[in-house]
């Protein structure tokens, strides 16, 4: 520990001590990398939990092959209302659609 950090009183201390001894990201990262399987892997088997669409549908084909060349999937999470009070803004996580690649909507109710 630095002088700086030796001078902290009460939880601010207790604090710093547990980032110094207990690095709390490490221990997570190497979990994620050591027990969960690849996003690719993995995307086999969880296709049908995010996509209701049949498994023959382009959504369904696209979503379990993880493929960059396939229609990009939007999942709208939420959905804010614009200043205007007419129209919503869909968030989501952040995917750019390639150039020349089809996009398909997809609402959950």
């Amino acid at each position: 520990m630095t002088n700086d950090d030796l001078e902290l009183e009460g939880t601010e201390l207790a604090v710093r001590v547990m980032q110094r001894w207990l690095p709390a990201s490490r221990a997570l990262l190497e979990s994620i990398i050591l027990h969960l399987p690849s996003p690719k892997l993995a995307q086999r088997y969880r296709a049908e939990l995010f996509c209701a669409a049949a498994p023959d549908h382009p959504a369904g084909t696209a979503l379990r092959a993880c493929d960059a060349f396939r229609p990009a999937l939007v999942y709208v999470a939420r959905q804010i209302p614009a200043t205007d009070g007419k129209h919503f803004i869909a968030l989501g996580p952040p995917r750019r659609p390639q150039p020349q690649q089809s996009v398909l909507g997809v609402a959950l109710c």
